[in-house]
């Protein structure tokens, strides 16, 4: 073979095989065990390595109290008449939705540079505890606001976007999992996953009726 020609095939045939090597590495998301966070005490104080926290919400950017009363620091930036209110790159979890003032204007949530949103429902019911799998006990609301933590994960990106005229107070949190096969959130659930559900569902009840 040609050496000219056999010197960029090595050098491709190692980038490949690299390549392989760093993704067999990356450990595989777990929905199941992303709701055992929510439930087993004796998790709270594991040390994560390889992620980013963060929170997108509507606090003032120029350090004043116009923390969501009347919007403008509630969105991203608009697209045609709508509201992004998130814009995270994956892969990674939205592990917690908050607000005092939710409506029924649809929330959109794009997976993965889709054009299409993959989960369309009324901000307000992200909360109401009536569709599934917003169920009452991960979503709800108390004296301090309404909340869901259900896990929202996504492979590439996820954009969330508003479609109303104004979002009030809000908070989005979110990990970035770098080093971890992330499957995006499709809303069809294992057996697992759905035993590990109700199991939620059942120590939720236990410990704080609803």
């Amino acid at each position: 073979m040609n050496k000219s020609i056999f010197k960029p095939f090595l050098a491709i045939l190692f980038i490949t095989l690299f390549s392989n090597i760093v993704n067999a590495q990356k450990s595989v998301y777990s929905f199941s065990e992303e709701l055992d966070n929510l439930t087993r005490a004796d998790l709270l104080p594991v040390y994560r390595t390889g992620e980013y926290i963060e929170q997108v919400s509507s606090y003032d950017r120029t350090g004043k109290n116009d923390d969501g009363f009347g919007g403008t620091y509630s969105f991203i930036r608009k697209e045609g008449d709508n509201l992004v209110i998130a814009d995270f790159k994956g892969p990674g979890v939205v592990n917690r939705i908050w607000t005092p003032t939710p409506t029924d204007d649809t929330v959109a949530f794009y997976f993965d540079g889709e054009k299409n949103a993959r989960l369309r429902i009324r901000f307000s019911d992200l909360f109401s505890g009536k569709v599934f799998p917003f169920v009452k006990g991960i979503s709800g609301n108390e004296i301090g606001g309404y909340y869901t933590y259900l896990p929202i994960p996504y492979k590439k990106s996820l954009k969330i976007v508003f479609e109303g005229e104004k979002v009030l107070f809000l908070q989005i949190q979110n990990r970035e999992l770098p080093k971890q096969n992330v499957t995006s959130f499709t809303g069809n659930f294992s057996a697992e996953e759905k035993q590990r559900l109700k199991k939620l569902l059942r120590y939720i009840l236990k410990y704080h009726p609803i």
